[in-house]
């Protein structure tokens, strides 16, 4: 009886020894994300986008997002339609980071999907890749800095507001396809800037050619 007893507490930390080697086994074997993307896939997209905005630009401002960046089996859209059914085949979708100078810590992505041999699936593209003189960005994009911005903002008469500005740079999907500096002021406030009854005024800029998109008013209900 003595002997059974050690023996199955034997097979008991056997066990547990072997559990705990598969379960350390298996982490260590877990991959970082965008691991997944083999690297032929990511040196083809960084040459297209290399062959737009050149290569001192994108080694200075444009970084591979391997965190956002994942490859899909497939995936569930119904928007566009052309780019649905694409999307229901093995894809990689990838995502490079834009950071300027000007911008801080904020970043601006550049997203687009591959096939499995790194092609462009065009039907679900939206080009956000900055488009610039002889595929020379490093002295164009932006054209319009911050400092202009604020300057046009202030020709425009957007009021100071009661707290400082909010200033963004983005691609701008809905008046312009193209990227802008987007200025807010706050004109009245509810508790906070996102607090319920805040509101204020906007200016949309071409970060491009410094011209005045449109002027609108904004309101927080939230």
């Amino acid at each position: 009886m003595y002997v059974f007893k050690n023996i199955s507490c034997f097979l008991v930390f056997a066990i547990l020894i072997s559990c705990i080697q598969t379960k350390s086994s298996a982490y260590q074997l877990v991959p970082e994300l965008g691991d997944d993307i083999p690297d032929s896939i990511i040196q083809k997209s960084t040459t297209f986008i290399k062959s737009k905005v050149g290569e001192k630009y994108f080694k200075s401002f444009i970084k591979f997002d391997a965190v956002k960046s994942n490859f899909r089996k497939s995936y569930r859209i119904t928007h566009p339609p052309s780019c649905a059914e694409k999307l229901k085949n093995p894809h990689y979708f990838l995502v490079y980071n834009i950071q300027i100078p000007d911008m801080g810590e904020d970043l601006v992505p550049i997203e687009f999907i591959t096939d499995t041999l790194g092609n462009i699936i065009s039907e679900c593209f939206i080009d956000k890749i900055p488009t610039c003189p002889d595929t020379n960005c490093w002295s164009y994009f932006p054209v319009v800095k911050k400092a202009d911005a604020i300057r046009i903002a202030k020709n425009e008469d957007l009021e100071e507001g009661i707290k400082d500005w909010i200033i963004s740079f983005h691609f701008d999907y809905e008046d312009f396809e193209d990227y802008v500096w987007d200025i807010k002021t706050t004109l009245s406030r509810g508790g906070t800037y996102y607090g319920r009854g805040a509101s204020g005024k906007g200016i949309l800029i071409s970060a491009i050619d410094g011209s005045v998109i449109r002027i609108y008013g904004w309101g927080a209900i939230h």
